[in-house]
């Protein structure tokens, strides 16, 4: 089957390249055997949650050739600084109108696919200027499917301002970010499986640290049946921060995939991290990864993502943090609307300080979201309506808050 007479999700079914802003997570083609795909697992996130990240647009169809899409999003923010509201802090609210474009290229056939694409928008705050900017990211990506091999991978670079609910600031910082992955199965039950990621945060406002993270690792998978594959494995990681000492971890961890057609998949892997480093006290840290996918018919689906890992603080305390990410959604089709339900939680606990910071505290980040997006004009013209309830929780009541996002978007296909 030729990967590019498929419509956009089913492309990336049969042939996983990238967490990117038209494809979103990865998923894996129903024609393959549980170990025959790649799957992408959830990351950290930025800590931006822009007026115009609410504005959860359909994608356009990612295809042979060029494709491009002009968006249109008017946003209503009850907490545009994230304020606690205590004296001093007051809230402010704001609207927001934030046009932007997707765009991309792809070309490829049956065996290899590389693409590139483009995602931007800015953000005009109607009272807050000062946080009116662009944000836009940058991919490249490809991959190859041929005998024993499957590969791929990706690289990015982005631009992302405005408040960070990590650093409790308004900020302006560059990423770069690349990744590899790739599989060779030596017998019908036998593959291994190797991956590097790297990523690395520039930041251009004043008061902060560059930081970057990287991770290589390599596991071999067994097919218990058709449907699962399991195998050990170890990775080797690298936290580092300009004004701390690097965070050197290895370990072991365990994989565990399965798929049943396209109704259920799971990917997943679960490790131990022995840390080192001069700066902090040498710890035993788990990690894990696991993305669950649910499609029970044409009408509704479910998808749950979980994800602990550590990363450096960019604070001028230095340190890092140990992240904890929990994530569930519901997709339901209704007649030619699509209305998407989400509820996420994330976690960031301190680990191993030398000095105090206020960017250190610990929080807890609740969201609630909900879209429902249907063409009006033909299949060229769809409209979003969006809204999102946000509450963060730390011990310190000045980085305490909460606040609600309401979006109307549309998008036109071309």
């Amino acid at each position: 089957m030729n990967l590019l007479k498929i419509s956009s999700g089913r492309l990336f079914r049969h042939l996983p390249l990238y967490k990117a802003c038209i494809a979103g997570a990865l998923v894996h083609s129903a024609s393959l055997r549980a170990q025959d795909a790649l799957i992408d697992l959830p990351s950290i996130p930025t800590g931006f949650s822009s007026a115009s990240s609410i504005y959860a647009a359909p994608r356009p169809e990612l295809k042979k050739g060029p494709t491009l899409a002009l968006n249109l999003a008017s946003t209503y923010d009850s907490n545009v600084t994230q304020s606690s509201g205590r004296p001093g802090d007051p809230v402010d609210s704001d609207f927001i109108i934030s046009p932007g474009l997707i765009a991309s290229y792809l070309i490829g056939s049956s065996e290899w696919l590389l693409g590139t694409t483009f995602a931007g928008s800015y953000d005009n705050y109607l009272d807050s200027s000062d946080l009116s900017g662009p944000n836009y990211d940058l991919t490249a990506f490809g991959g190859y499917r041929g005998g024993k091999l499957i590969a791929s991978f990706s690289s990015g670079f982005g631009f992302h301002q405005g408040i960070n609910r990590y650093l409790n600031a308004n900020v302006e910082q560059y990423q770069i970010s690349n990744r590899a992955i790739a599989r060779y199965n030596f017998s019908p039950k036998t593959a291994v499986v190797g991956s590097i990621s790297q990523s690395s945060v520039f930041y251009q406002t004043d008061g902060f640290n560059d930081t970057s993270s990287f991770n290589a690792g390599v596991g071999l998978l067994w097919s218990a049946t058709p449907l699962i594959d399991l195998g050990p494995g170890i990775r080797y990681g690298l936290r580092t921060q300009e004004n701390t000492d690097d965070l050197v971890t290895i370990g072991p961890n365990m994989k565990v995939n399965y798929q049943l057609s396209e109704k259920v998949s799971l990917r997943s892997t679960l490790g131990l991290d022995f840390t080192d480093s001069e700066g902090v006290d040498n710890d035993t840290l788990v990690n894990w990864s696991f993305a669950l996918n649910y499609k029970a018919n044409s009408l509704w689906s479910l998808n749950l993502a979980l994800l602990r890992d550590t990363q450096a603080n960019p604070g001028s305390g230095g340190g890092f943090d140990e992240v904890t990410l929990y994530r569930m959604g519901y997709v339901r089709n209704i007649r030619r609307a699509r209305l998407n339900l989400g509820v996420g939680l994330e976690s960031r606990t301190a680990e191993g300080f030398t000095t105090a910071s206020s960017v250190n505290d610990s929080f807890d980040y609740l969201t609630y979201d909900a879209s429902l997006s249907m063409p009006i004009y033909k299949e060229n013209l769809d409209a979003t309506l969006s809204v999102r309830y946000r509450d963060q929780s730390s011990d310190d009541p000045d980085n305490s808050w909460d606040g609600v996002q309401t979006g109307l978007g549309l998008s036109w296909k071309f």
